[in-house]
Parts: structure tokens; sequence; C-alpha cells
């Protein structure tokens, strides 16, 4: 299951990640100087969309009383996402495994790709 959804928004010039590189948020020196002709997203903002992106595939059921992070296995960012343009985001479940006191550890892989 896919959804797409802009990479760069106005989180990135109010500084989300704390990464004030100009090459995140300069894009006129961007434009000039950068390998890629423009502003990127800062890696960890569009890692930031991943749970939300999910949440939107319906991977959390909808009467889980919360959904918590527990962790990540594999993170590796392989080609920048330019501003403006769009992440397709692919939600495979791996595996349900029912925990103690009622909980559920849902393991997914997800895989995002630039989408110009």
């Amino acid at each position: 299951m896919g959804r797409r959804r802009p990479a760069q928004d106005r989180r990135v010039r109010q500084n989300a990640p704390g990464d004030r590189q100009w090459i995140h948020v300069d894009s006129e020196r961007a434009r000039r100087e950068s390998p890629f002709g423009g502003t990127i997203a800062h890696g960890f903002l569009t890692l930031s969309l991943a749970a939300t992106l999910a949440m939107e595939a319906g991977v959390i059921p909808p009467d889980a009383g919360a959904a918590l992070n527990y962790g990540l296995g594999k993170v590796r960012f392989l080609a920048p996402v330019k501003a403006g343009a769009r992440v397709r985001n692919r939600v495979a479940l791996l595996a349900i495994e029912p925990k103690d006191e009622g909980r559920v550890l849902i393991t997914v892989r997800q895989h995002h790709r630039n989408r110009r």
C-alpha cells in the first residue's frame, strides 16, 4: 500500500530537524551551488514521514489504545529528496506478535521512494 505526500513542506523552513545547512534552507544558494540543483529535504524530516504515512495506510488498528515506536531496524538515505518532490511510501506488514497485558508488536517494512 502506498500514499503520496509532499516530501518537503513548511516544517523544513521552520527548522524542524534543527539542521540549518544551506542545502536545506537557502534555495537561492542551493540552486547555484548544490549538485542537486536546489534545496533538498532533511533526511530525518523524510524519515519522520514514515510513522504518519504508515498510520494513514492503516498499519495501526483503529481500536488501538496507543501506538508506540519500538525502534528502527535499518535506515539508509540512498538518494536526496529534492524540494517539491513527492515521496511514495510502501508499507508491508511482516508480523503481528502478541505480547503480555494485551499488547501487540507489529513489525512492518517501509520503503520511501522519490517521485519527481
